[in-house]
């Protein structure tokens, strides 16, 4: 564990809905759907600069949508990742 994770780990509570989120979903099918779609290869570049991570982009966009949710429909997904555990 870094430095930084181990920060972390003391800052965020074990019970943080992106947290609970993380360990429900297996993140690897989706990074390989998106890496075959959007063309990466293994880490080879053809031209240009090192592209983002798609699936830390992918998160960044889930993110933003859930922060633009009614309050109705966070108090479900809350639910949703409560009965998870």
């Amino acid at each position: 564990m870094s430095f930084l994770e181990q920060a972390l780990s003391h800052m965020i509570e074990p019970d943080n809905l992106l947290v609970k989120i993380e360990s429900i979903i297996d993140w690897e099918p989706i990074s390989e759907l998106l890496d075959n779609s959007l063309g990466k290869r293994s880490g080879v570049l053809i031209a240009g600069t090192v592209p983002y991570d798609y699936t830390q982009m992918f998160k960044v966009l889930l993110i933003q949508q859930w922060h633009t949710l009614s309050s109705g429909t966070k108090s479900q997904l809350k639910e949703l990742t409560a009965n998870d555990q």
